[in-house]
Formats: structure tokens, C-alpha cells, sequence
């Protein structure tokens, strides 16, 4: 779209179309940075402010400069310079892709490279390029974006959530290795007004402890101490269900096993919202209810009883550890899984009022 050209409906719809299936990130994990700044621009045109839009050159060159920035940091320029920025000369090029790519030639990021950067580079469009001051009631990176602005909000909207998505999977990865989601960690030093490096050490403690506990359940299992299993996984499984609770928020009036499992598993809280982890806290509260079963069960066996009872209560508790023992792996699995969520939200796009 050009400065003289009449927007119409159709174009508007055509564009929205178009960033509906804009490609961020491409298969071999690279944004087209051109492709990116130039649609940006064009997001300004169609939401009618098109004399407020940085040039595509400056957001461009403010990318590359933040990169440059990093790569310096971490005193390894030329090799991480060589992997995070690449040039790729069009052989195909066609008068159709001079706004892109006038040079004939794109700039490939790669995404790890937007990851540590991508905050810094939207805040600067606003705070650098276009001179907008930060905001005393908006602290978020692009506090510069007004509602009204639905193009420019949909596309960033749409960086965000593509940079949201990459990061968990790339603390999903190393949580194994690190004994702790970075994620979880900014979200307890943020509660809590403290230092990152001290929620980190909190966080690789209590995993530690977590660990050990399951090593235990086993054991207690191999020596047919059941009862004892049970105890440490509902201990376990309640401790998941605690952090999780409270890294929502939530207000908590029990911390019962039985309240605190509600609480969860409540249509309106939503918590859940995957049908595996519905299907997982289905499972927990049947294992709850065996778990009271194997545990008191055996105090209501009548004296004439009780040698069948006996056997009966052992049987009943070595079939409810056993299946405790994987049911507070998977909960352990599922908290792991889940932590990445506490600071980084995916956002929804807002639609546009029609009159």
C-alpha cells in the first residue's frame, strides 16, 4: 500500500487475511526481518496513521543494532553474528518484491536471537523511533500501541505470541538440565521482591527435595511400607497442586488435599485447560478417594473379619502406591510443564468494534 492509494474494504479485508497467515518464524526457525518491517508500515496505513510510522530502515537497523549489542555481551561477535544474522540473495527476485526487498536480498533472524531481544526492539520502535514516552501506568514493552490501532496491535500481538511460544519450548528443554523453569523463577522473585539468583536457588532446592521424595516413594513401595508411600505421594501431589494454586493467585481458604484438588478441577476457576491434564486430576481425585480407602479402611474391619481383611487392606494398598507412584511422577511432569506459564502470557488479538 501506497501514501496516494485509496484503502477500500477489500483491501482491508485481503490484509487482514494476510496477517492472519503472516509467517513469523519459518520452518528452519527464522524471521524474515524486510518482510516484518515492511508489513509493519503497512499495518500503520491501514489503521489510518500512516504519518506516525517509523521507516521500515530504522526498525530494521534497530534490530540488528540490539543483536550486535548481545553478541558483544557474550564476547563471541563474529560466531553468534554469523548464526543470528544471515543474508540471502534472491535469485528469483521480481519487480513485484521491490518493497520488500529492494537490495534483492533478505535478512534472516534467527529465533534465538529475537527471543533475548524482541521486548527491547518493540519497546524501542515506540520509545526510540517514534519519541512516544514510557508510559507511568503501562510498563509493558509495547505500551506505545493504542487500542484503536488494530493492524499494528494484531501483528505485534502475533510476534508476542510466536516469542512466547518459542520461549517455553526452550525452557521446557532445559528444565531437566537447570532444575528449574526460568519462568517460574522471575515470577517468584517478582511475588516476593527479592533477587532472580535467590528464587532460582529456592526453586532447584525444593525440585531436589521433590526428587528425593520419589526416590523414596519407591523404596517405600520395594519394602512394602504402603501406607508410607501413599503419605509421601499425597504429600507430593498436594505440594504441585499448592505452588501451582498460588502462582495463579488464588486466595486459598483450605489447603486440604480434598479443597485444594476442588479448587483445580473447578469448571469456573479453568485452570486446566487441556483435556490430558482434566483426564490427570480425574485420575488424582479416584486415587484420593482409594487413598482414604487404604488408609482408614482397615480400622472398620469387623473382629471375625479380620484375617480376610488383612489381606484384603494389603492388597488394597499396594494396588493404591502403585498407582500413586505414577500418578505423583506425572503431577511432578505436569507442575514442570506448567511453570513456564507464570510470567509470559499468550494474548489475544481484540477485535475491532462494527458499527
Amino acid at each position: 500500500m501506497k501514501e496516494k492509494d485509496v484503502i477500500t474494504q477489500e483491501m482491508l479485508s485481503s490484509f487482514n487475511e494476510a496477517l492472519d497467515n503472516f509467517e513469523y518464524i519459518d520452518s528452519n526457525g527464522r524471521m524474515d526481518l524486510e518482510k516484518f518491517c515492511v508489513v509493519l508500515s503497512k499495518c500503520f496505513y491501514a489503521d489510518g496513521i500512516i504519518h506516525l510510522s517509523p521507516k521500515p530502515i530504522d526498525v530494521f537497523q534497530l534490530l540488528i543494532e540490539l543483536i550486535q549489542a548481545e553478541a558483544q555481551a557474550q564476547q563471541n561477535y563474529d560466531n553468534l553474528m554469523a548464526l543470528w544474522v544471515q543474508r540471502q540473495k534472491l535469485v528469483d527476485w521480481t519487480p513485484e518484491f521491490q518493497d520488500f526487498y529492494p537490495d534483492r536480498a533478505r535478512t534472516l533472524i534467527h529465533g534465538a536471537a529475537l527471543l533475548m531481544v524482541f521486548d527491547r526492539w518493540v519497546l524501542g520502535v515506540g520509545n526510540y523511533l517514534m519519541d512516544i514516552p514510557r508510559s507511568s501506568t503501562n510498563n509493558m514493552y509495547d505500551y506505545w500501541v493504542k487500542p484503536e490501532w488494530t493492524h499494528v496491535s494484531k501483528l505485534l500481538i502475533g510476534l508476542h505470541n510466536t516469542v512466547w511460544k518459542a520461549a517455553k519450548e526452550v525452557d521446557k528443554s532445559t528444565i531437566e538440565e537447570s532444575g528449574f523453569s526460568s519462568f517460574e523463577a522471575l515470577a517468584l522473585a517478582l511475588k516476593n521482591d527479592t533477587y532472580y539468583e535467590i528464587a532460582v536457588e529456592s526453586l532447584k532446592k525444593r525440585r531436589d527435595i521433590q526428587k528425593q521424595a520419589l526416590f523414596n516413594i519407591q523404596q517405600a513401595i520395594d519394602s512394602g511400607f504402603y501406607l508410607e508411600a501413599i503419605a509421601l505421594q499425597e504429600s507430593l501431589i498436594s505440594n504441585s497442586i499448592y505452588n501451582f494454586l498460588k502462582a495463579q493467585n488464588k486466595s486459598l481458604q483450605s489447603t486440604s488435599f480434598f479443597d485444594m484438588l476442588r479448587e483445580l478441577r473447578s469448571s469456573k476457576s479453568n485452570h486446566l485447560s487441556s483435556t490430558e491434564s482434566r483426564k490427570l486430576f480425574k485420575n488424582v481425585n479416584e486415587w484420593r478417594q482409594k487413598r482414604n480407602q487404604a488408609i482408614h479402611g482397615f480400622i472398620t474391619i469387623q473382629i471375625d473379619e479380620i484375617g480376610n481383611g488383612l489381606t484384603d487392606f494389603k492388597s488394597l494398598s499396594e494396588q493404591t502406591a502403585n498407582a500413586g507412584s505414577k500418578l505423583a511422577s506425572d503431577v511432578f511432569a505436569w507442575y514442570e510443564q506448567e511453570s513456564v506459564n507464570f510470567t509470559l502470557k499468550e494474548r489475544s488479538v481484540k477485535k475491532p468494534k462494527v458499527n
